[in-house]
């Protein structure tokens, strides 16, 4: 599959698909929306959010990842629209801070696959993050990570003075690639931004959910380098970092799971099941017992207060 483009269903997968939408979608939506009525009630949150999370537990655990990835758009598609329409809104308002920062900027990653995917002005940036978006390595950016990216780090950055610009990384999704190519993909894209003379002590990296466990496999890459990945030569410590929900343990045997678990956009058998797909096939079962790369990574997090309520 090449970047920005949709995966090719066989007529099998296709077939499928159609089948999901017309008879299994419908009802187990319903079903889902009509249990969260009384939880939102219970629980004094916003119906919006658990209806988000119903519409989530049905594609999520109904679709395969290749469906699932023809049925949105891929992470170019939706960097550019997001662009277009920014620019079109900033246009007619004259609003020069949008105008003088959000440009269609795409870097793309040769030697590896992906591209970088840039927001804000970086050639006026002080400060600069490095962005890996969630999706349980199976979907791709939504709008929604675009505008917080926007929104926390652009505009919040200018509000205290700061000029910052990010860098969203548009990384291989499940089956297409799995472990360790993401983390090859994110190192390669944290040496390119070295490379354009950013100092480590002015870049963030960080992300949510998946993006949150792919921070975090960077971050162990730094300190223990994993042998199939570009070194990287770090001369003083990064900035910081963020992460939000990070997948970071197996453990789906949580009080927070048990309670949550028919109404959490991620059943438990599929928090179970997505990391299984990414580490197929890969090197990752001799790293763990050997104590290395990607079972340091899930044995760091765990012990940085993860394993209550892990993120998916």
């Amino acid at each position: 599959m090449m970047y920005g483009t949709k995966p090719r269903l066989s007529i099998l997968e296709t077939l499928g698909m159609v089948l999901l939408l017309v008879f299994m979608v419908p009802p187990q939506l319903g079903l889902n929306i009509t249990r969260c009525l009384f939880l939102a009630w219970q629980r004094g949150i916003s119906l919006r959010y658990y209806v988000t999370c119903a519409a989530n537990r049905v594609f999520l655990g109904g679709f395969s990842p290749r469906q699932l990835q023809n049925l949105v758009a891929p992470s170019a598609q939706t960097y550019a629209k997001w662009v277009k329409r920014k620019l079109q809104r900033a246009g007619k308002s004259n609003d020069a801070f949008i105008l003088h920062r959000v440009h269609y900027d795409v870097h793309p990653l040769t030697s590896c696959g992906g591209s970088m995917m840039w927001i804000g002005d970086r050639k006026k940036a002080t400060k600069f993050v490095l962005f890996f978006h969630g999706g349980g390595y199976i979907t791709p950016l939504l709008q929604g990570h675009v505008e917080w990216c926007w929104q926390a780090y652009v505009v919040a950055g200018q509000e205290v003075g700061v000029e910052v610009a990010v860098c969203v990384l548009e990384y291989t999704l499940i089956p297409a690639a799995r472990y360790p190519h993401q983390l090859i993909q994110a190192t390669t894209a944290f040496n390119e931004m070295l490379r354009l003379g950013i100092k480590p002590g002015d870049i963030i990296i960080g992300g949510d959910s998946a993006g949150g466990n792919l921070a975090t496999q960077l971050l162990g890459h730094l300190m223990t380098p994993h042998p199939t990945t570009p070194p990287v030569n770090l001369v003083e410590p990064l900035r910081g970092v963020f992460l939000v929900s990070p997948f970071v343990s197996h453990d789906t045997d949580t009080p927070s799971h048990r309670i949550n678990k028919n109404i959490d956009m991620l059943p438990p058998v599929i928090a179970v099941d997505l990391p299984r797909q990414l580490l197929s096939e890969g090197p990752w079962e001799l790293e763990r017992r050997q104590g290395q790369g990607g079972y340091q990574l899930v044995r760091y997090g765990r012990g940085a207060g993860g394993a209550e309520r892990p993120g998916h």
